[in-house]
Formats: structure tokens, sequence, C-alpha cells
């Protein structure tokens, strides 16, 4: 198995693990970025989701849970206590919603 195919396994192994939002982002960037990088992106996005609900900033149980909404209000205040990473990764994720649902 080449390294393409081995990471499109692992991506469609976790992949249901996700909020609905987070396999859109990855529907629409399946084939135009690596498989690789769309990995790395599901570990930094489930290392964030994680975080916001180890700090309680979501309420939600599991990161399949964590609402959309919970990242749209997440403070400054809330940024500032994470890591550049996580706050790149908000920035991020802010940009994509926000330019494909505000439409």
């Amino acid at each position: 198995m080449n390294q393409r195919d081995y990471y499109k396994n692992k991506i469609n192994k976790i992949l249901p693990e996700f909020p609905d939002y987070i396999d859109d982002f990855v529907d629409t960037y399946y084939d135009t970025l690596s498989p690789l990088t769309l990995y790395r992106y599901l570990e930094t996005y489930k290392n964030f989701l994680s975080w916001t609900i180890r700090e309680t900033i979501s309420s939600a149980n599991n990161i399949k849970d964590v609402e959309l909404s919970v990242l749209e209000n997440i403070s400054k205040k809330e940024q500032c206590y994470s890591s550049k990473c996580k706050a790149f990764l908000l920035q991020r994720l802010q940009k994509y919603f926000c330019s494909r649902y505000s439409k």
C-alpha cells in the first residue's frame, strides 16, 4: 500500500469521530490536499476539539458533539489561553465556515 492510500484509509477510519462540519471540510479538500495533510489537520482538529471539552468551553462529552456555534463564540480571552496553533486553527475554521455558510 502506498502512502496516499495509507492516509486515505486512516482518514476514513477516524472521520466518524468528528462533527459533520469537519466532515464537510474534509469532503471539500479531499481531492485537493494530500491525504497526509488532511490527516494532520484531523489530528489537529481532534486536539483542538478535545481542548474545548477539557476547558469546558464546550459541554459536549465527545468531539463529535462539539457544536459549530461553540467555535464561533470562543472569546478572545479563551483564544489567548490556547496555543498559537489552536488560535490559528480556530481562525482557519471560522474563515472556512463563514465563507461557506454565509451565502
